[in-house]
């Protein structure tokens, strides 16, 4: 067997027992990563800031490639436009 891990919060999965790849978001601006993982089934998790003005994602957990359920969530850093 496998082993899974959650707390129940997915209940209303729009599609149970689908995985999917989490995308690389890195360098993409924060509102086309949002958009991005809403479109292919997944949520935006918590978002954390570093720096001031913070818009550019420079990473995410899980990390780009790994597989997940639909409807998981996916936890943001973001910073300002970078070098």
């Amino acid at each position: 067997g496998t082993a899974t891990r959650g707390t129940g919060a997915l209940a209303r999965s729009p599609v149970r027992g689908r995985v999917l790849r989490v995308p690389d978001l890195v360098g993409r601006p924060l509102a086309e990563a949002r958009r991005l993982l809403e479109q292919i089934g997944l949520t935006v998790g918590d978002v954390t800031s570093e720096g001031a003005g913070g818009s550019i994602v420079i990473g995410h957990s899980p990390e780009a490639g790994a597989s997940v359920p639909a409807g998981s969530r996916v936890d943001l850093r973001v910073a300002g436009e970078g070098p």
